[in-house]
């Protein structure tokens, strides 16, 4: 089975949890570059994630302070699909990156419906 994040990532798709995996420190430097800029900037040591609802140990930087995570446990749910306020503005962002992380919520939340 897929690991999904809370806001419909598909880790395995990820390019962080990939070199995590792979513990390819070429492909965490080229995603820290990818992903820095001037007010959040990132090193390849920042660049360590194992999927951000299963593993707290490794976890990249900017899940221990995301707001859609920090809600998901809160909450007790594996993602926001299983969440009754679903569709709420902190999934806009996510969505706008990539369109597929609101269709696999969607059919999350729409299987919950039936």
């Amino acid at each position: 089975m897929n690991k999904i994040a809370y806001c419909g990532i598909l880790c395995e798709e990820c390019e962080i949890y990939k070199a995590t995996l792979k513990d390819d420190d070429s492909l965490r430097e080229a995603v820290a570059r990818k992903f820095s800029d001037e007010d959040y900037p990132l090193k390849k040591e920042d660049k360590n994630c194992l999927g951000c609802s299963e593993n707290y140990d490794k976890l990249f930087r900017f899940c221990s302070e995301c707001e859609i995570r920090l809600c998901a446990i809160e909450r007790e749910i594996n993602n926001c699909g299983e969440c009754k306020d679903y569709r709420c503005k902190k999934l806009s962002k996510p969505f706008e990156m990539d369109t597929t992380n609101k269709e696999r919520l969607d059919k999350i939340f729409e299987g919950r419906q039936k």
